[in-house]
């Protein structure tokens, strides 16, 4: 049985979709129907995550790029929408996700910083939004959707 940790580390942000199996230990390559590439990276033994990696949208356009070590990822996780407009950079630092900590800023579609969030052992512990997003925030009640869908997350048991 697996803990939420051997997930974390395991799988971490990666939006790719591509988990190799347990057992697979070196460069893996997929590619999209039509062709295109999806996903690149390398693994180490237990499949854990090692150096750069790269996933990409079925049109070819950069979705995410992070690096890795010991299947923890670290540095800026960068992810990008289908349109190439930068979505979201992670902060890890030089230690990492394993320590549950990490910086996130989130851009609108005009690439504009909306959203700045402070993670401490998986918890906010700062949030920054800008007065037009959070205007917006307020009339949706944001909040309670995503409690919501989180409840019925399998992940967050």
């Amino acid at each position: 049985m697996s803990t939420h940790d051997d997930d974390y580390r395991n799988f971490g942000d990666s939006c790719s979709g591509v988990y190799p199996p347990d057992v697979f230990e070196g460069v893996l390559v997929e590619f999209w129907p039509n062709g295109q590439p999806k996903y690149r990276g390398r693994f180490e033994k237990n499949s854990r995550r090692t150096g750069q990696h790269i996933s990409f949208w079925e049109t070819g356009a950069l979705q995410e790029v992070a690096f890795w070590k010991g299947g923890w990822v670290y540095g800026t996780m960068l992810r990008f929408r289908k349109n190439g407009s930068k979505d979201s950079e992670r902060d890890y630092g030089q230690d990492g996700a394993r320590t549950r900590s990490w910086t996130i800023r989130s851009y609108d579609l005009d690439s504009d910083l909306s959203i700045v969030k402070r993670i401490e052992d998986d918890t906010v512990v700062s949030k920054w939004v800008r007065p037009d997003i959070q205007e917006l925030m307020n009339l949706v009640d944001v909040d309670s959707i995503v409690a919501a869908v989180l409840k019925d997350d399998p992940r967050q048991t």
